[in-house]
């Protein structure tokens, strides 16, 4: 799913346009894929007893028995979920694209399939054309039928007269327009049925969060140098500012309520810092040891700088240190707005 989504949507950064909605979607094939693995599971179990003796069968028995599930599962339906799931990204990047155009191209054109045998149900849709914020496309759009080739246009060519009362039959699980954030809609069958469905939406936001963290220090060994790599910012406070893979490994250890998409913005620190406020600074913390005596809490901080951005539209805040032994600005941790005390900021940023 998330192949999918990449092929399909294109690769977004922080700070561009639709890059909420590229995670909007991620969420969403996490779930798709955790709710697809239960329903799988759930079946291959029923085929562990015999229904003739109610007794256990042979794992080589049992084994032979699920074969039919998981080629069903694993290769037949996987193709055409990924095949749906590339369509349905691109067309979510498609309207999300002609929204923010939409002075220069009010409209859109529904392209024709371009599959060798086009199912008929789109076929009165062929070269229309219609407003963009057209009730029409929030039930008709390339992606609402399995293996959907069809493709839409950004156009300013005269809306065509209105489509006649020609409605498809909504497919479940396809029943939405993906700009809003769903690949797959919670009446697909894969999501029905299931006794926990809750616990399922959970752990799969987990191993979400699990693989993004992996893939953000994996990005960090392939791609930062043992001695650090030097970020192009614009920040005024500060010359230049470095990664070291150590502090890849220290954003992603530390909790976030969002955390899969703070963890994401590990390989585009550059982006967050010029798309930030800048709030202000703070010497370190000092403590007061057992015998009176004063120790500072991070030996080699000179000082502390904030700085706040958004993410999924709520403050997230984004620690530099000063590490003076090595007389570099390095991020240290994103934090969430439950975390960040603003009070801990001495000297805040002229407004």
């Amino acid at each position: 799913m998330q192949s999918a989504i990449v092929t399909g949507f294109g690769k977004v950064e922080y700070g561009q346009a639709n890059w909420e909605l590229a995670n909007q979607l991620r969420s969403n094939g996490s779930v798709f894929a955790a709710f697809k693995a239960h329903k799988q599971q759930n079946e291959l179990v029923e085929k562990l007893v015999d229904p003739a003796t109610g007794k256990l069968k042979s794992f080589a028995q049992w084994k032979t028995d699920c074969g039919p599930t998981i080629q069903k599962y694993n290769r037949v339906w996987l193709k055409t979920e990924y095949d749906t799931a590339v369509k349905r990204a691109q067309t979510a990047e498609q309207f999300a694209r002609a929204r923010q155009t939409q002075h220069l191209y009010p409209n859109l054109r529904w392209l024709p399939s371009r599959s060798a045998t086009p199912r008929e149900l789109h076929r009165p849709f062929y070269n229309k054309v219609l407003p963009i914020d057209d009730p029409f496309w929030s039930n008709h759009y390339p992606g609402s039928l399995w293996n959907c080739k069809c493709g839409i246009e950004r156009t300013n060519a005269p809306a065509s007269d209105y489509v006649q009362n020609t409605r498809i039959t909504q497919t479940p699980g396809l029943d939405r327009n993906p700009v809003e954030g769903q690949l797959f809609t919670d009446t697909s069958p894969m999501m029905q049925g299931a006794t926990n469905p809750q616990e399922i939406r959970d752990e799969a936001n987990i191993l979400l969060t699990r693989e993004t963290r992996a893939n953000m220090r994996q990005w960090g060994k392939e791609n930062i140098p043992a001695p650090g790599l030097l970020l192009n910012v614009n920040a005024e406070e500060f010359g230049t500012l470095t990664v070291r893979r150590s502090d890849i490994k220290s954003i992603t250890a530390k909790p976030h309520k969002n955390a899969t998409e703070a963890y994401s913005l590990c390989s585009q620190l550059d982006r967050v810092i010029n798309n930030s406020e800048y709030l202000g600074w703070s010497y370190d913390t000092k403590i007061v040891q057992p015998d009176g005596t004063v120790k500072q809490k991070h030996q080699s901080v000179g000082h502390w700088l904030y700085y706040r951005f958004k993410l999924k539209g709520e403050f997230s805040y984004l620690n530099v240190m000063y590490d003076k032994a090595i007389n570099e600005y390095r991020v240290y941790c994103i934090a969430d707005d439950k975390v960040f005390d603003v009070n801990i900021i001495r000297f805040p940023a002229r407004k």
